[in-house]
């Protein structure tokens, strides 16, 4: 993922370790978020599932998932077991960065794709 998008998952969102290997995922904000999120934690390795079926997966100290959550909403995700198999989650093509003069680069598979100038 980018560091852009992780920076603005990092801004959203809010992780805590519960006793009972649970992660606890909070938007604080006051609009809803919907989409990836990839914060550090303090959790042993495994599969974490949340309400409505949502799975997250732990590894290396690193959470990753992708949930919906309506402002000012939490979730918590129990551990079911261990990770199993290949990671669930990967980085894609596309990347987000910040770029020359305040604008954003685009790039795909490492190419250039175009800047966003806000």
């Amino acid at each position: 993922m980018s560091r852009a998008l992780l920076a603005a998952a990092a801004v959203c969102l809010t992780s805590a370790a519960a006793p009972a290997q649970t992660l606890v995922v909070r938007n604080n904000h006051e609009m809803p978020y919907r989409g990836p999120v990839q914060i550090a934690v303090l959790l042993p390795d495994g599969r974490y599932e949340g309400p409505d079926g949502t799975v997250a997966e732990v590894r290396g100290g690193v959470a990753r998932l992708v949930t919906s959550l309506p402002a000012g909403a939490g979730a918590a995700f129990a551990r079911r077991g261990p990770v199993g198999g290949p990671p669930a989650f990967r980085d894609g093509p596309l990347s987000v960065a910040p770029g020359a003069g305040g604008r954003i680069a685009l790039r795909w598979a490492g190419r250039e794709l175009g800047a966003l100038d806000l």
